[in-house]
């Protein structure tokens, strides 16, 4: 049962897309978007906003789910929701945060770079929504 406890219920994505890309980081060759564990405490709406600005720098609106997939996490699958994130300041810029540089690319491109822990999903059977 702590196991349980422990294993996210979902993992949840930020999605910028300007011009036909989206916005993925990278970190020593490999990407994923920003993300956080979905969990049944707290909010979790909020905190991908934070975590969005957090390695981007871009303070966003958290718009709909546009992407399902899923993900193994501890053993589990577990769902993965990407949501649409939409700038607040029409002329943003995106800084990210010291370890990560930016990529924009395709969802077919994406597919074929290495993948971060928490990207692996992109590999694997997903829907847009």
């Amino acid at each position: 049962m702590c196991d349980n406890m422990k294993t996210p219920r979902a993992i949840i994505c930020g999605m910028l897309e300007k011009d036909g890309r989206i916005l993925f980081l990278e970190k020593d060759g490999k990407i994923e978007m920003p993300w956080v564990y979905g969990t049944l405490a707290g909010d979790p709406i909020g905190a991908i906003g934070e975590a969005f600005r957090k390695k981007t720098d871009v303070r966003v609106e958290v718009g709909v789910v546009v992407i399902e997939g899923k993900q193994k996490v501890d053993g589990k699958e577990v769902p993965v929701l990407v949501l649409k994130m939409e700038p607040k300041d029409y002329d943003y810029r995106i800084v990210p945060a010291d370890e990560f540089s930016v990529l924009w690319l395709t969802l077919e491109e994406a597919r074929k770079k290495e993948l971060l822990e928490h990207a692996l999903w992109l590999k694997n059977e997903w829907i847009g929504v």
